[in-house]
């Protein structure tokens, strides 16, 4: 309770006047669609069983988990988006009702809501053109509508109780009370009736018609004008107890808040009552259209507002200034002397204030225009207090504020911070020099060059300043830099701060606190995740073990203790949740165990002592994502090897106003820090995986509650045992089925490769005997003995030495298959001399190999072209009338290939066909045949192309034969 007890005097003034004066102690948040909320005005809260604030408004649902609204629509399954009522049952299922709609609950696993259109059974349930909806005792949820019918779902099934009253009577059902399982009571604006076996058996009438009806606790409670009156039940559902109470102003609504009840008068004021007694217990806001009150389980209450929004009333924690309306500005440096607060602002302005009644205000803006006057430091010398601004330095008279003194252009020394070193000496960073500085002589010191961002000392007085780039130590006229030790030491200082025991704590301008223990850096302390914010704005110690830190995000207490080398430290977050007046923190000092906060909207102060609500938060699973696609919520998942990338969301439920952080585990392992409330994990290889979450509590401690989803990664089939069993065997038998068919293959090549050569042989053989026919012979020998006839001496004995060299050469290749193409062509050369001679030089010939052909590197088969140049003689040339005949032998080299060809100009082969005797053409066709396929056996390609000329008449025949250039003998 915000105030256990009203005294008399104030009841007698709120009745006469109507009017209501707040406590002191309690503060208020608005959470409006600025916040997240799909629509400001708000129509019922409740909290579920997992703590989750759900709310229902005129355009959606939403849940909230304490830091973030996720909203629900008709897209998410809602019958429609103005959801009137909401409710949650004894099994903990959220229900929904929307504006003359079917109803919906909240399926938790696939996170939507399921309507009539999946359930059938919702289907059943006609609410009509108006209805209200309740919880009973003994499970399900009752449905009474306008046409005086009753609906129960329970356990997945509708009941329905159609016309209960009789037409002459019209009033609609307002509530079902469950006194005894499946009897009920149905009360009505007018009386209440008993329901048994499906019929009414009795009836109590009230007297008066009443507006708005609550039960809970075996408690019946009507509204009616300005009274409320009580029934109590037994079990048998007998009234046993009234209870009447009349206030002096009319009420418009009442509704259960907690173990009380909650009713907001005709005017406003909403005002929470005894359940037991109805007497008024406290005034829990005023002037204000609210639709429903629900308190939570930390003493808060919820207002759901006509128009502006969801409003949170908590006990107060912090404090802030507010009497005086001018100090409710945004100031960044504050000082705490005797009873007055001293705050300056980026305006130039300085205010000094007493925190009730006395303020005063002084303007430093002494350049024409203002000029930049950020105030940076307040510095108290006694009677006096000396302000660093970036314009200049002022001596400020305290008793009467005004300035005494000011140090403006090359005067001014401090420009970005000050430190008082001890009663005298001050410590003056400016844009590039640091200054010390005696207050009592007004003298000026010891100076070094250097852009000072900060500056601080040690017990010892030695002296830290930090700079854009790291930090460093001043001795006399010397400096020594940090960051030539430690990298994490070379970004820019904010704030440099020696606890009592000796320990520097030093701020980066973003992502971490850095603590030094005898310039030994031992440890450092995360932005955003233990501290929350991304940068550090002030730091403020008064005993050892704690230091007060703020930054963009509130106001931070670490808690630490240093011990066997090891800073143990957890932190404590005040947000303007908590009644910060400002979200940014810029300056602290601390007086008397009270903190003061300079912040953004305000000064705050708090007792150094004072601890918040300190809950153990719950951590549920509220998405879970494979491969990009969004699944049901279960406990476990098996999945196969190609669905391995998971995305996990998750929140912690905590409605004080903390906004926790999330560590997690897998299978067992150390925990880790989670990036906000998201865990994706990528390309994850098969196996087992059990993850663990829990939130980290407001202390910095985690919370014993652990949420926990397990996934099974099935590994691809290749990768089971059992498979490669199976392969192996299998694999065994084809390499012993392919060695098998290699052997058989092999004896299979062998036996054909004797064949062929045999084959080959033979033909071979055929071959010589084709070359050296008696035919031939008997020609030769004819021409000879002509020659010597004729007594052509010289000519005979040519053509004898020509004919015993063909006869050599032909001896001596039958013995090789495969001869150099050097030796066929002496061979083709000899046998067209003899055929030149014995034709009386009927025809020329040439043989040619082109340029770059060594005739002793390629190979072809013995006397392979010898039948081919014979038919061109016997058949082209032989009846070649009217002209010469010409044989042209050419090699030449094409790719990967030998080219032989035997070009002539005689008759062509058709008019040869015609003119050849039978005897003669059977000796030539079985001579090609033979060349032919020889060939084929070699895999050598042989083409006859016929030539014509552009009439069509025959102008003679080219033989091509190509041999492979890797033919070899």
């Amino acid at each position: 309770m915000f105030r256990n007890k009203i005294p008399a005097v104030v009841f007698i003034f709120l009745f006469l006047t109507g009017r209501v004066v707040f406590s002191q102690n309690i503060q208020t948040l608005r959470y409006t669609t600025k916040e997240g909320m799909p629509s400001n005005s708000v129509y019922r809260t409740l909290i579920d069983k997992k703590g989750f604030l759900w709310i229902g408004t005129e355009t959606g649902a939403s849940r909230y988990d304490g830091r973030t609204f996720k909203n629900y629509f008709t897209t998410n399954g809602l019958p429609d988006n103005e959801v009137t009522e909401m409710y949650v049952d004894n099994g903990g299922r959220v229900w929904a009702i929307a504006f003359r709609k079917k109803p919906a609950y909240y399926d938790e696993t696939k996170d939507r809501f399921v309507n009539s259109d999946e359930d059938p059974e919702l289907n059943k349930i006609d609410l009509g053109n108006t209805s209200t909806a309740n919880i009973l005792q003994h499970g399900g949820i009752a449905f009474s509508t306008n046409n005086r019918s009753v609906y129960i779902y329970k356990d997945g099934k509708t009941t329905a109780y159609n016309a209960v009253y009789t037409a002459k009577l019209r009033p609609r059902p307002d509530i079902v009370i469950d006194y005894q399982p499946g009897k009920y009571i149905v009360v009505s604006t007018d009386s209440l009736r008993y329901l048994e076996s499906g019929r009414m058996t009795r009836a109590t009438y009230f007297g008066q018609p009443f507006t708005w009806t609550e039960f809970f606790n075996n408690n019946l409670y009507l509204l009616y004008g300005n009274g409320i009156q009580r029934y109590a039940f037994n079990a048998s559902g007998n009234i046993t107890e009234k209870l009447k109470k009349e206030f002096p102003f009319q009420l418009r609504l009442m509704c259960r808040t907690g173990k009380n009840l909650a009713a907001t008068s005709a005017s406003g004021t909403t005002y929470l009552l005894d359940a037991s007694t109805l007497e008024i217990k406290d005034i829990i806001y005023n002037e204000v259209a609210v639709r429903h009150v629900m308190a939570d389980n930390n003493n808060n209450y919820w207002l759901s507002t006509k128009d502006d929004g969801l409003i949170k009333i908590q006990q107060k924690r912090i404090s802030s200034y507010t009497a005086k309306q001018e100090f409710i500005k945004g100031f960044n440096s504050i000082l705490k002397t005797g009873n007055r607060i001293i705050a300056g602002n980026n305006k130039g302005e300085l205010y000094s204030y007493d925190g009730l009644y006395d303020i005063k205000k002084l303007n430093l803006n002494v350049q024409e225009g203002g000029g930049d006057t950020w105030t940076r430091g307040i510095i108290d010398l006694g009677k006096k207090l000396y302000v660093a601004t970036q314009t200049g330095s002022f001596i400020i008279n305290k008793q009467n504020f005004k300035i005494e003194k000011s140090y403006l252009g090359a005067d001014n020394k401090s420009s970005k911070a000050v430190y008082k070193l001890n009663d005298s000496t001050l410590l003056l960073g400016a844009h590039s020099t640091i200054t010390a500085y005696n207050a009592r002589t007004g003298q000026y010191g010891d100076s070094v060059i250097k852009r000072i961002t900060a500056i601080g000392a040690d017990a010892d007085q030695h002296v830290y300043i930090g700079s854009i780039d790291g930090l460093y130590h001043w001795d006399k006229d010397s400096l020594f830099y940090y960051g030539s030790k430690y990298k994490e030491l070379t970004y820019r200082i904010v704030s440099i701060v020696n606890t009592n025991d000796n320990l520097m704590w030093i701020a980066r301008s973003s992502d971490a606190l850095l603590v030094l223990k005898d310039d030994s850096l031992i440890a450092s302390i995360p932005m955003g995740l233990v501290v929350p914010g991304t940068v550090c704005k002030a730091m403020y110690s008064s005993k050892p073990g704690a230091i007060w830190v703020g930054t963009d995000k509130g106001l931070n207490k670490i808690s630490y203790r240093f011990l066997n080398g090891k800073l143990e430290y957890n932190n404590v977050h005040f947000s303007t949740a908590d009644g910060l007046i400002g979200e940014e923190v810029n300056d602290i000092v601390i007086d008397n165990d009270t903190v003061y906060a300079a912040t953004s909207g305000g000064i705050s102060y708090l007792p150094a002592s004072l601890s918040l609500p300190l809950n153990d938060i719950r951590t549920f699973i509220t998405r879970v994502s494979v491969n990009n696609i969004d699944t049901s919520i279960l406990s476990s998942y098996t999945l196969p090897f190609s669905q391995n990338n998971i995305r996990i969301e998750f929140s912690a439920v905590d409605l004080t106003g903390f906004n926790p952080f999330f560590e997690y585990s897998i299978n067992g392992n150390d925990w880790v820090k989670a990036e906000g409330n998201t865990l994706s994990l990528q390309n994850q290889a098969p196996g087992n995986y059990t993850i663990r979450i829990r939130s980290i509590k407001r202390d910095g401690t985690p919370s014993s509650y652990v949420t926990e989803v397990a996934f099974r990664i099935r590994a691809p089939f290749w990768r089971n045992p059992v498979f490669w069993t199976i392969a192996a065997l299998a694999v065994f038998g084809i390499i012993l089925y392919l060695q098998q068919m290699r052997s058989r293959r092999r004896q299979k090549t062998a036996l054909e490769k004797l064949e062929t050569e045999k084959r080959i042989t033979e033909l071979e053989m055929q071959a010589l005997k084709a070359q050296i026919n008696p035919h031939f012979v008997f020609n030769c020998l004819n021409s000879i003995k002509g020659f010597i006839y004729e007594q052509d001496y010289r000519q005979a004995d040519k053509y004898l030495d020509k004919f015993s060299e063909l006869m050599r050469s032909t001896i001596d290749n039958s013995d090789a298959a495969i001869i150099s193409l050097k030796d066929e062509i002496k061979y083709l050369d000899n046998y067209l001399q003899l055929e030149k001679l014995r034709f009386s030089e009927k025809f020329d010939y040439s043989i040619r190999a082109e340029d770059g052909i060594n005739q002793d590197d390629f190979f072809v088969p013995a006397m392979l072209l010898q039948p081919y140049v014979e038919n061109a003689i016997r058949h082209g040339m032989r009846f070649l009338e009217g002209r010469k005949g010409a044989i042209i032998i050419s090699a030449k080299k094409e790719k990967e290939y030998l080219v032989l060809e035997i070009d002539d100009n005689g008759i062509g082969r058709e008019k040869a066909t015609a003119l050849k005797s039978s005897q003669h053409a059977e000796y030539q066709s079985k001579g090609m045949t033979i060349s032919k396929r020889r060939a084929e056996l070699y895999n050598i390609y042989q083409e006859i192309v016929d030539k014509k000329d552009g009439a069509g008449n025959a102008t003679g025949t080219t033989v091509i034969i190509k041999i492979p250039i890797t033919f070899q003998a």
